[in-house]
């Protein structure tokens, strides 16, 4: 159950989290699109074998989440500096 929570949360926040990148792009919002795609599936592809080489089982799936929600937070703290001083250019 704890997964069908997660997953329906992804379900709702990525096509609005794409919907907000893709809203500063107004020339190039096609190509920002692509880069978009492109980075998800090449996410996926290297997630993916990971899973597999860690056992396939719901534990590999639970630690493979875990251990991408962990380099989520760090890339967000470590560019949190960055993105406010955008921000402040606004």
């Amino acid at each position: 159950m704890p997964l069908v929570v997660v997953l329906a949360g992804v379900a709702l926040v990525m096509p609005n989290a794409a919907a907000l990148a893709l809203s500063r792009h107004g020339r190039t919002a096609g190509t920002a699109a692509a880069v978009l795609g492109a980075a998800r599936f090449l996410l996926g592809s290297a997630v993916a074998p990971l899973v597999g080489v860690l056992g396939n089982g719901a534990g590999a799936v639970a630690l493979v989440m875990t251990g991408s929600l962990v380099a989520t937070l760090v890339f967000v703290v470590a560019s949190g500096a960055r993105l406010r001083r955008f921000a402040a250019f606004r």
